[in-house]
């Protein structure tokens, strides 16, 4: 006897045998989720699942909860696995946000706090079965703490948006939804994750991240530290840094005090600004911070610099 066959999307769902779901799909090309994508400040939670029986299932979904809400010591059969989208919340006391994922464990209890100011919008996923401890294995491996981080979260959530608002599921199978796993895992960066090579290695996704840095860079200038820059790109510091370093050749430190040095030539050749004018203009508290780093850098003072390369008009 064949198994049933479900596609669950939210409230609607539709149950038939899987050779009955192609027959349908032959004859009617009209796709069977109906759902419309909510606005960004609503909270809801919206599920695309399908299994074959209530040991072998795979769940997509999209979660954005109630600020300050609590869940305290679940236990779960399935294997989850959350990509975090947006907003803040804890896992187990653990702080996450925008451009990090965690996951867990089948059966082991966890608590989820979601933040009361800034509350998480995430991307989940959920398998069950002999699929699920396989995963785990894998995860455990990947994962520091059961966290991990998420290489490209805007692009991951299009992609899920596709798969649940615009997607056709008429034709569905589980092998269908079991090959979005991949694709999924194809976001997260593992633990101890290998240097970056120089080259064509480096795919040009991330080294259009390591480009907006950059441009980050140069439009705040005054104020930007390499942690903001990791954040911003949704990179761990060590691992950010890693990738900056092997996409431009210098780490994101020493590029930032080039990047300064080289405006304050400018600053010394074509305008009346001071000495202690620059200084501040490039966000150096010390008085004497833009001297020292210029000699050290040029072999000479700004006084000289100035000196010898001043424009006249």
């Amino acid at each position: 006897m064949q198994q049933p066959f479900s596609l669950h999307f939210s409230e609607k769902r539709l149950e038939m045998t899987e050779t009955d779901l192609k027959t349908y799909a032959n004859m009617d090309n009209t796709p069977t989720n109906q759902l419309t994508q909510p606005a960004d400040d609503e909270y809801y939670s919206q599920i695309m699942s399908c299994y074959l029986n209530s040991k072998k299932s795979i769940q997509l979904g999209i979660d954005r909860p109630h600020p300050g809400m609590i869940i305290r010591n679940k236990i779960s059969k399935v294997l989850l696995l959350h990509f975090v989208i947006g907003g803040k919340g804890t896992f187990d006391g653990k702080p996450f946000s925008r451009g990090l994922a965690f996951y867990t464990k089948r059966y082991i209890p966890y608590t989820l706090a979601v933040d009361s100011e800034d509350p998480w919008f995430l991307v989940w996923f959920a398998i069950n079965g002999l699929q699920a401890d396989k995963l785990s294995i894998t995860l455990d491996e990947m994962a520091e703490n059961q966290m991990m981080t998420i290489s490209d979260p805007d692009a991951l959530l299009q992609l899920v948006r596709f798969w649940i608002y615009d997607m056709p599921h008429t034709a569905a199978t589980y092998d269908f939804y079991e090959g979005m796993l991949p694709q999924l895992f194809s976001f997260l960066i593992p633990k101890n994750a290998p240097e970056p090579t120089e080259g064509e290695a480096i795919p040009q996704r991330l080294r259009r991240i390591i480009h907006q840095s950059t441009q980050y860079i140069e439009t705040n200038l005054s104020t930007v530290t390499v942690a903001e820059l990791a954040k911003q790109a949704n990179f761990e510091h060590t691992y950010f840094t890693r990738l900056f370093s092997s996409v431009k050749g210098i780490s994101p430190k020493e590029y930032i005090l080039n990047t300064k040095l080289e405006i304050a030539k400018h600053y010394l050749t074509v305008t009346n600004y001071s000495i202690e004018e620059i200084n501040f203009l490039l966000g150096y508290t010390h008085r004497n911070s833009l001297t020292a780093l210029f000699k050290k850098k040029f072999g000479m003072s700004p006084q000289e610099y100035r000196a010898k390369n001043k424009q006249t008009t």
